[in-house]
C-alpha cells in the first residue's frame, strides 16, 4: 500500500489566481495620464482616497464616455491605484503610479 504524504508546510508557490494581474494597455495609458496629472498640479498637496477613485472615474470617462466599457476600465484602474491609507503628497503617489504602469 502507498504512504500517504501529508504537507507539513502550507504551499508557499503562488498560484496565477493569487498574483495581481498585469493592467490593459488601456489601464497602463490611464495610469501614465493620472500620473503626468498629479505631478504636474498641485504636486505637493495631500493625495486621498476620493481623489483616487474621481480621477480613476474622470480618466475612464475620457477614454471610453460613458457606459459599460467606462465602467470597467474604471473598475480595472481601480485595481491598479494604489489605496490611499496613510499621507502621501500627489507626487510620490504618482511614483507609485508610474509603477503600476510598467507592471
Amino acid at each position: 500500500m502507498p504512504e500517504r504524504i501529508h504537507p507539513t508546510q502550507p504551499n508557499t508557490v503562488p498560484h496565477q489566481a493569487d498574483a495581481p494581474p498585469t493592467p490593459s494597455a488601456d489601464a497602463r495609458d490611464v495610469l501614465r495620464q493620472i500620473a503626468d496629472r498629479i505631478t504636474q498640479v498641485r504636486p505637493h498637496h495631500p493625495m486621498t482616497e476620493p481623489a483616487r477613485h474621481g480621477l480613476a472615474l474622470r480618466y475612464a470617462s475620457a477614454e471610453y464616455g460613458t457606459g459599460t466599457g467606462c465602467e470597467a476600465l474604471e473598475h480595472e484602474v481601480l485595481t491598479h491605484l494604489p489605496h490611499v491609507d496613510q499621507p502621501i503628497t500627489r507626487g510620490e503617489y504618482a511614483l507609485l503610479l508610474r509603477e503600476a504602469a510598467q507592471a
